[in-house]
């Protein structure tokens, strides 16, 4: 399991890398919408377990309103989401 996920990790870190070097390629309206952001939260393990489950909740509707549209539909493009939550360790 620790080999999958350095594994990608890297595979994360090298489409974002990929995405840094495109925005002036990019129409406006997709280099507008796209964020990264973190976040170091105090939170014992149950609360993370409980935000993970709203998050992945969150996910699950998008991932059902992104299953309607068309193979060719106008406007419609991959986009990466990549949700992690972890212990922060110093």
């Amino acid at each position: 399991m620790d080999l999958f996920r350095r594994s990608a990790a890297l595979s994360y870190e090298m489409a974002y890398e990929r995405f840094l070097d495109r925005p002036p390629e990019l129409p406006r309206e997709w280099a507008d919408s796209c964020t990264s952001d973190d976040h170091v939260l105090n939170l014992t393990a149950e609360e993370t377990s409980s935000m993970i489950e709203e998050l992945n909740e969150v996910v699950r509707r998008w991932q059902i309103k992104a299953g309607m549209h068309g193979d060719d539909e106008l406007g419609v493009e991959p986009v990466a989401l990549i949700l992690q939550a972890f212990r922060w360790v110093s």
